[in-house]
């Protein structure tokens, strides 16, 4: 496994820049090549999910397109009841590794898992 370090993110959000970026520091692709891995990995997810296909990113996470169907709702400032309707919402959920990392517990984080050679 490769480790990195993230370039500062002083705006508080990880952009497209700063991941092609990080692709530049860590691999030495130029500016433009990075940006275009970057917009070619995030355009495949988009056409995986718009075909309902779920993306799986081992010891990241799953992300997956969920079905809403409609139902009624009430809107909060006149109280007058509206149906909401059907529509498809994407989901993400965290792998078990992600969330003991996020959550701090080391005993089941990916860097545990890797040194104790299952990874």
């Amino acid at each position: 496994m490769v480790s990195y370090v993230m370039p500062e993110v002083s705006c508080g959000n990880i952009t497209r820049l700063h991941l092609a970026s990080a692709i530049q520091d860590q691999i030495g692709f130029s500016k433009q090549v990075s940006l275009l891995l970057v917009d070619a990995f995030f355009d495949h997810m988009k056409q995986a999910l718009l075909a309902d296909t779920d993306v799986l990113l081992v010891q990241f996470g799953r992300f997956s397109v969920k079905k809403k169907s409609s139902r009624m709702g009430r809107n909060p400032k006149s109280g007058e009841e509206v149906e909401i309707v059907k529509r498809s919402m994407v989901s993400f959920k965290p792998s078990k590794h992600l969330r003991a990392e996020v959550n701090g517990d080391a005993s089941k984080s990916l860097s545990s898992f890797t040194q104790s050679g299952k990874g």
